[in-house]
């Protein structure tokens, strides 16, 4: 799979990383939340 649009980097973070611990990161209420790629595209 070839990433061109920043669409196409969770579909292929899922393939390439699937057992990293933290695709993404959000900051709430002064803490870093972890959220995994299978959090992620759970949710959506």
């Amino acid at each position: 799979m070839e990433v061109t649009r920043l669409i196409d980097l969770l579909p292929y973070y899922l393939e390439h990383h699937p057992n990293q611990d933290a695709a993404l990161a959000a900051k709430r209420n002064g803490e870093w939340i972890k959220i995994s790629i299978q959090q992620y595209v759970g949710n959506s």
